[in-house]
């Protein structure tokens, strides 16, 4: 037992890892194998799963690890069911819905023939479907603090996904949709009839209200967000065309580990935060919040440092269309560093309805913000638009941090 709680915070950190490198590998097996028009269509389509991702996470996944840790037995048992019906729900409505919208885009549009939009659609259909059902049981994993068990998951899924995209590369056959198609495919097949394990599925009044309390704040924050973090794509099409997308997306690749290990710290630290702050121990929250929030800076000098020596034996491998991208790597290297220690702070605040509340409005202002700077300086380049989402961050800081403290400092004071 104690080897289990001692591997299950390392398997948090392996797990993010993997995924790092996961994700790394199948970008440059897309970026060396197919059309730079095929990798932008990826590379857009990929930030069309990260909204689904954030409508998840806001609706199901980021309440339930909020009222989970906290919970009896026999409201955690009927938070789980509830968690897993919402899932099915999301992944059949998400993927029509993901679907139709894709099919009517592109035949309005004229961007692609008959045949390739209805590969696009499917493969866009089906990788919603396995990014749904993946990332439920990697929240309820992590809720529970069975982090081996989520990065079991991701091992088996990044095989898969690995295999597929190899014999599709072989067979010369492997685009946007082929790939999207594997990614949904690879996540899913491994998970049917496991999310939730034997808790089945029903809809809990109780634990539905309670979910919507949180969820009825997140929810919007996480559109806003999402507006906020991928308009920069959708903005960079508009102006320079699918090229400087992907651009943005390959510069992007190279510190992802450092956006990836923020998500590995959220996975397991959030739902500790939930139990320590109605247990009163608030010091043990504010010792990891600093300590975490230091060792992000030092980790992204670090990743600087490596970057500025590696890059120039690694740029040539992605070949003659994505030379020059190093500011860009520099500049996306600034931005989730000022990301991660935002998250960290967020995480004090995602412990009750009220946080979610303060939160919404920070996300709001951060949006109002950053979308008109886009229409502005996009013309000038993709440096602008990632130097806008990094002042937009330090802003969302100014805001979230006092917020952070004094929510510390009233729950230190005796009720």
């Amino acid at each position: 037992m104690k080897l289990s709680s001692r591997l299950n915070p390392l398997a948090a950190i392996v797990d993010q890892a993997f995924l790092s490198l996961l994700g790394l590998t199948v970008s440059m097996i897309l970026i060396t194998t197919v059309s730079k028009q095929e990798y932008g269509y990826y590379v857009l389509l990929g930030s069309m799963l990260l909204l689904v991702q954030g409508i998840q996470n806001a609706l199901i996944n980021s309440p339930v690890a909020t009222l989970l840790p906290a919970s009896g037995p026999e409201t955690k048992t009927a938070l789980k069911r509830t968690a897993v019906t919402l899932h099915m729900i999301l992944a059949g409505a998400g993927a029509l819905l993901a679907g139709v919208l894709l099919w009517g885009y592109l035949r309005v549009t004229g961007d692609a023939g008959e045949g390739i939009r209805a590969v696009l659609c499917l493969g866009f259909a089906l990788a919603v479907i396995g990014t749904v059902i993946r990332e439920a049981q990697r929240s309820l994993s992590y809720v529970q603090g069975q982090g081996v068990q989520a990065l079991l998951g991701d091992l088996v899924y990044g095989t898969l996904l690995l295999a597929g995209l190899g014999v599709a590369a072989w067979n010369r056959v492997l685009d946007a949709g082929m790939a999207l198609a594997l990614t949904g495919l690879a996540a899913a097949l491994p998970l049917v009839g496991r999310v939730g394990g034997t808790q089945g599925a029903s809809i809990h009044r109780p634990s539905m209200t309670s979910i919507w309390s949180c969820a009825r704040w997140a929810l919007p924050s996480v559109l806003l967000t999402w507006i906020n973090l991928t308009s920069f794509s959708t903005v960079a099409a508009y102006f320079a065309g699918l090229a400087a997308v992907a651009d943005l997306g390959a510069s992007r690749l190279f510190v992802m580990p450092l956006g990836l290990l923020a998500t590995a710290w959220g996975n397991w630290y959030r739902p500790k935060f939930s139990g320590w702050l109605p247990a009163g121990e608030v010091v043990s929250v504010r010792r990891v919040t600093n300590v975490s929030s230091a060792a992000a800076i030092v980790f992204s000098i670090v990743l600087t440092l490596v970057l500025l020596t590696v890059y120039p034996w690694i740029e040539p491998l992605l070949g003659a269309e994505y030379s020059g991208l190093q500011t860009l790597v520099l500049a996306w290297l600034v931005y989730f560093t000022l990301a991660f220690v935002r998250n960290v702070y967020m995480a004090t605040l995602m412990t009750d309805p009220g946080g979610y509340r303060i939160l919404h409005h920070v996300t709001l202002f951060a949006v109002l913000g950053s979308v008109p700077c886009y229409l502005v300086f996009a013309e000038r380049g993709p440096l602008w638009i990632i130097g806008t989402l990094c002042v937009v961050e330090v802003l969302q800081l100014a805001l979230i941090v006092p917020r952070a403290r004094n929510y510390w400092e009233r729950r230190l004071q005796p009720s």
